[in-house]
C-alpha cells in the first residue's frame, strides 16, 4: 500500500519499511561516529566544543593556586636591560626563599634548569642550590619542570641539573597540541628515558594533597583541561615584587605557587579555547605556559576534567536516533527528517550547555547532526527513485519533472533584479558554417564554448543560454554577487582573449577569421523560472535584455570588440578606459551612450590573427 503526502509517495507498510530505514540511518550514523573518533571531523567537533565553552563562560578560579610571573618589566626592575636567556639564578634563589618563608605548601618551578645560568658564575648556581635546600628544610614541597625535546629524530628529556637535587621531583610540563593548534589537554603519564614520568600538574596536586593520589590516576591517560577562564584569571604577582619581598606572606601561605616566565624570550605562549568573550575575534585566546599549567592543576584539584561520550556511547545514541528518524521518514518524508534534525538541535544546545556546566560533560552532537543530514540526503534520493518507479512507466519525463517540482513547491514566476548582462557572439560565423560540414561546425563551436564558459564562471557569472554561435551570461543572477558590473566586464575581456587564441585553428578550418565580440549592459530585469507547468527554465526577460542584444549591432561600426553601456560603466568601481560614442538602438527613442573598451579594437585583433596564421 502506498500513501501520498505533499505529492510524494511514502511507504507505510509497517515493520519492513521501518527496518529498512533504521538500518540505513544506523549505517550512516555509525560511519559518522567512526569518522568523528578517528579525528576526521575534528574541525567541526572542536568548533562545537568551543562554542559551548564560550557560552558557558569563565568559572571562579581555585583559591589554592597563585602564580608568580616574570615579565619584561620585572627583569628591567631587577637590573636587566632585556630578558636574559636563562632564568637568573640569584633572583630565582631569592624568590624561592620568600615562597618558603611565606609557608606556601607547594612550589611548581615551571622553568627549565637544565643548562648553566648564562655565564653568571658558579656563586649564583651555588646560591640557588642553597635556597632549594633551605626551602626543603622549611617544609616546602617542590616539583620542577622537565620537557621532551627533539634531537636528531629522537626525543630527549631536558630536566634540572643533578646539583639542584630535583631529579625525583620533576614533572613533564609538555601539553597536548590538538589538530586545530589549540592546547586542550595533557598526559598524566608519559614514557621518558624508559620510565613513566608524571605530568607537572599531577605532581603538584599529589604534593598538595597526598590523599588525592589514587583519584588522580583514575583519569584516562590524557586529561582535557577545564580552563577556568582567559589569561589573567588566576591571581598573579610580579616576580620582581617577590624578589624584593613586597608580597604579604598570607598571600602565598598554604597554597600551590607556580613560578614561570611571561616574557617574550621564553616564547611560552599557547592558543587556548575562547572563554567568556576572550578571543572571539580571532577564534582563540593566548595564554602563557605557566597559566596553562595553573589550569591543569585546577582541573585535577576540582575533578573537573572535560569528558566526552565514548565510541560505544555515541553508537548507542546513533541507534536511538536512527530508530526515531526512520519512523519520521516513513511518515513525513525528507522534510520530516529535516524537521527532526532542527528540533534535535533546539533541544541539544541547552542540554549540552547544562551537562557541560554541571558535570563537565561534553556531549558531541556533530556526528548525530551530520548523520541526520546525510540520512535526509539518502531519503531524498530514495524519494526520487520511488517516484520514478511509481510514475515512470505511465508519464513522460516532462510530467515526471513536474511532479517532483510540485513536491518541492517550486512556483512559476520570478523577481526583479539588477543584473549585468554579457552577450557574446562570433562575427561571420553563419557564412563560415556554409563552407564546411555541420559536424565540423559543431566541433569548432564546442571547442570555443568549452574555453569561453569557464572564463565566465571564473568571474562569478552564469551562462544563461547558448544561442547558436553566441551566448547570454548573467551576473548577480541567480546568485547575489557584489561588484557584478566589474565582473561582467572582466569576463568579457577574458572571453574575447580566449576566443582570439583559437583564431588560427578557426581560420585553417573555415578560411574566415574568428572574431569574437561582446556587449556588457547593467539594468533591471525579471529573473526566475519562466515557462509552463510542463517546462520551466531559469532565464531573464525585460527591456534591458533587448538593449544588451541590440548593442552588438554597433560593434562593427565602431571597430570595437567589447562595448559597455553607460550604466555598466557607472557601476564599475574602477574606471574603464574607452572611447565614448552615441548610437541609435532599434526600437528605442533617443540616443544611447556606449563605450568601446580600449585595447579591444577589432582591426588590431584581425592584424594579430593574420600574423599568427602566417
Amino acid at each position: 500500500m502506498h500513501r501520498y503526502r505533499d505529492g510524494l509517495p511514502t511507504f507505510t507498510t509497517g515493520p519492513r519499511a521501518w527496518l529498512h530505514g533504521f538500518l540505513t540511518a544506523s549505517l550512516i550514523g555509525i560511519l559518522f561516529v567512526a569518522a568523528s573518533h578517528s579525528g576526521r571531523l575534528d574541525s567541526l567537533n572542536l568548533s562545537w566544543l568551543d562554542a559551548l565553552l564560550f557560552v558557558r563562560g569563565a568559572a571562579t578560579p581555585t583559591e589554592a593556586i597563585r602564580i608568580v610571573g616574570a615579565t619584561d618589566e620585572d627583569f628591567k626592575l631587577l637590573g636587566y636591560p632585556s630578558p636574559p636567556t636563562q632564568m637568573p639564578r640569584q633572583q630565582l634563589a631569592q624568590a624561592i626563599r620568600r615562597i618558603a618563608e611565606a609557608q606556601a605548601r607547594v612550589l611548581v618551578l615551571d622553568v627549565l634548569l637544565d643548562t648553566p645560568d648564562g655565564g653568571q658564575g658558579q656563586r649564583q648556581e651555588e646560591e640557588l642550590v642553597a635556597a632549594l635546600a633551605a626551602a626543603r628544610r622549611l617544609g616546602l614541597r617542590m616539583t620542577a619542570a622537565a620537557s621532551l625535546q627533539g634531537s636528531d629524530g629522537e626525543m630527549t628529556l631536558a630536566q634540572p641539573a643533578p646539583k639542584f637535587g630535583l631529579q625525583e621531583d620533576i614533572g613533564l610540563a609538555d601539553v597536548v597540541l590538538w589538530p586545530d593548534g589549540v592546547v586542550r589537554s595533557f598526559c598524566l603519564l608519559t614514557e621518558a628515558d624508559g620510565k613513566p614520568l608524571p605530568a607537572l600538574a599531577a605532581r603538584a596536586v599529589t604534593l598538595y594533597d597526598p590523599t588525592r593520589h589514587e583519584t588522580i590516576w583514575r583519569h584516562s591517560r590524557e586529561v582535557m583541561i577545564d580552563y577556568r577562564g582567559p589569561a589573567g584569571t588566576f591571581p598573579a604577582l610580579p616576580f620582581s615584587a617577590l624578589v624584593k619581598d613586597q608580597i604579604p606572606p598570607e598571600w602565598l601561605r598554604d597554597r600551590i605557587v607556580l613560578l614561570g616566565r611571561l616574557d617574550y624570550v621564553a616564547r611560552d605562549q599557547h592558543r587556548v579555547p575562547p572563554i567568556a568573550g576572550v578571543g572571539a575575534e580571532t577564534g582563540h585566546g593566548l595564554m602563557s605556559g605557566v597559566e596553562v599549567q595553573a589550569n591543569a592543576v585546577a582541573t585535577l584539584l576540582s575533578r573537573s576534567a572535560l569528558k566526552r561520550t565514548s565510541f560505544v556511547g555515541d553508537v548507542l545514541l546513533q541507534l536511538l536516533i536512527a530508530a526515531i528518524a526512520s519512523y519520521v521518514a516513513m511518515r513525513r518524508g525528507t522534510m520530516g527528517v529535516l524537521a527532526f534534525l532542527l528540533a534535535g538541535l533546539v533541544v541539544a544546545i541547552p542540554l549540552s550547555l547544562l551537562l557541560l556546566a554541571s558535570a563537565n560533560y561534553w556531549v558531541n552532537v556533530v556526528p548525530s547532526g551530520l548523520a541526520l543530514a546525510g540520512y535526509a540526503v539518502v531519503t531524498e534520493a530514495s524519494d526520487r527513485r520511488r517516484l520514478q518507479a511509481l510514475f515512470g512507466p505511465y508519464v513522460g519525463p516532462t510530467m515526471l519533472k513536474q511532479l517532483w517540482r510540485q513536491r518541492r513547491a517550486l512556483e512559476l514566476g520570478g523577481q526583479e533584479r539588477l543584473v549585468t548582462l554579457l552577450v557574446f557572439d562570433i562575427r561571420d560565423s553563419t557564412t563560415a558554417a556554409e563552407r564546411i560540414e555541420p559536424t565540423k561546425v559543431g566541433a569548432l563551436l564546442n571547442e570555443l564554448f568549452s574555453a569561453v564558459a569557464p572564463a565566465i564562471w571564473g568571474h562569478g557569472g552564469a551562462v544563461n543560454k547558448y544561442l547558436g554561435d553566441g551566448l547570454l551570461a548573467t551576473f548577480n543572477a541567480p546568485m547575489d554577487q557584489s561588484g557584478h558590473a566589474q565582473a561582467g566586464v572582466l569576463a568579457a575581456m577574458e572571453a574575447v582573449r580566449t576566443a582570439s587564441r583559437l583564431a588560427p585553428r578557426w581560420r585553417a578550418e573555415t578560411g574566415y577569421d574568428l572574431v569574437a565580440y561582446a556587449a556588457v549592459h547593467t539594468g533591471r530585469v525579471l529573473a526566475g523560472n519562466i515557462g509552463s507547468p510542463n517546462r520551466m527554465e531559469y532565464t531573464v526577460v525585460g527591456d534591458n535584455v533587448n538593449i544588451a542584444f541590440r548593442m552588438m549591432n554597433s560593434c562593427k561600426e565602431h571597430d570595437a570588440l567589447i562595448q559597455v553601456s553607460e550604466s555598466t560603466r557607472q557601476a564599475c568601481p574602477r574606471a574603464l578606459p574607452g572611447a565614448r560614442f552615441e548610437v541609435e538602438l532599434r526600437g528605442r527613442p533617443g540616443r544611447f551612450v556606449l563605450y568601446a573598451l580600449q585595447g579591444f579594437q577589432m582591426s588590431r585583433f584581425l592584424e594579430l590573427a593574420g600574423s599568427e596564421t602566417e
